[in-house]
């Protein structure tokens, strides 16, 4: 856990991290550039904690203020599909692993909550945990965050969002896989548990979630199963609720 940080350190090593990504990878460097020609890019989500924290993000997430019909001709042939959640998704020769694009004003919470501004500085905002909300613009270097600062120097994983403004999730196995992504969140990056996170498990507990059910949320949501101890990670009072 870095012990202090401050916005412009983030700034900076993330775009020297890009810098040297693109160094190594040139026709990602290419496509940003055409990107960047179209408005604002900034790369959000894990990446951005990842490269903060000196590890390599297993995928790049970028945002970009402009039409998504106008992307999708600056991606051409290197797009090949569409992300669960509409992104599309892309692959150049120079990485293994597949990058997301996405029209800012298509992010999944901006689709859901028509009354705010679609706005870089209100990204972060949309996302449902501290730790995932950095955001730093590759046009301008500028950084925005929800509580992801606060969340690298003092390792407590916060909610972002009022109960998420769960209701706009639609269904409660769709709550269940956000949840459960905070224990992975935790379990990876040992973070403490936040208040707002545990609330939001117990009340979910009163309402009927098992372990076993949080495992299938989050399989349905991921696509990948759970890997680690489920306890360990957990204050005593919150397993014993949740009947682990």
């Amino acid at each position: 856990m870095r012990s202090h940080v401050v916005e412009r350190e983030v700034s900076v090593w993330v775009l020297q991290a890009m810098e040297n990504a693109c160094e190594y990878d040139e026709s990602l460097s290419h496509v940003l550039n055409k990107l960047l020609w179209l408005g604002n890019v900034a790369l959000v989500g894990g990446a951005v904690r990842d490269f903060v924290v000196g590890n390599t993000p297993r995928d790049l997430d970028f945002v970009v203020e402009a039409p998504e019909a106008r992307i999708a001709a600056a991606l051409g042939p290197l797009v090949t599909g569409r992300t669960r959640l509409g992104g599309f998704r892309a692959r150049t020769l120079g990485r293994e692993a597949p990058f997301d694009v996405w029209p800012l004003q298509s992010t999944w919470m901006f689709t859901k909550r028509p009354d705010m501004l679609q706005a870089l500085f209100n990204y972060p905002k949309t996302v449902p945990y501290s730790a995932d909300s950095g955001v730093v613009s590759l046009t301008s270097g500028q950084f925005y965050g929800n509580g992801f600062l606060d969340t690298l120097t003092t390792g407590v994983l916060k909610l972002n969002v009022d109960r998420f403004g769960l209701e706009y999730l639609e269904s409660p196995e769709r709550v269940d896989g956000l949840l459960a992504r905070s224990l992975e969140l935790c379990a990876r990056y040992s973070y403490q548990i936040g208040p707002c996170v545990a609330k939001a498990l117990y009340d979910r507990a009163e309402e009927g979630l098992t372990r076993e059910s949080l495992a299938y949320a989050y399989f349905k949501t991921y696509s990948r199963t759970l890997s680690w101890s489920w306890r360990e990670f957990l204050p005593e009072k919150l397993c014993l609720a949740l009947s682990w």
